[in-house]
């Protein structure tokens, strides 16, 4: 299970960072929004990284477990309740329709042959 949320997780970051947050990255509007998206990403990987670095059998790898989960969580929140709202006003419909597209499109690619597939792996 661990394998498997680790992979879903970077794999979700990549195609995010890729068809979300960096053409956002251009955005006057969303330009702080964007780098906060991608910090957070970055806070995950460093505690996955922690998590791989601990005995499951420690008190320190439930605390950092717990520390992932309530970063996910706020994630999750600041994307679904503020992030894709503003974004509304920034791409049109067809552009919102592609990039999604091309983000699902390459979310099933990185799973098919992760962890080769992430760049930079």
């Amino acid at each position: 299970m661990r394998e498997e949320l680790k992979k879903e997780l970077e794999v979700h970051e990549v195609a995010e960072e890729r068809f979300f947050y960096s053409p956002l990255i251009d955005s006057d509007k969303m330009q702080e929004d964007a780098r906060h998206g991608m910090a957070e990403h970055h806070e995950m990987d460093e505690l996955i990284e922690e998590l791989d670095d601990t005995d499951m059998s420690s008190p320190h790898w439930l605390a950092t477990a717990q520390k992932l989960v309530e970063k996910v969580e706020h994630h999750l929140k600041d994307e679904e309740e503020d992030f894709f709202k503003k974004a509304k006003d920034i791409y049109s419909s067809d552009e919102a329709e592609s990039l999604a597209k091309s983000y699902g499109e390459t979310v099933a690619e990185y799973r098919k042959a992760w962890p080769e597939a992430i760049p930079g792996k």
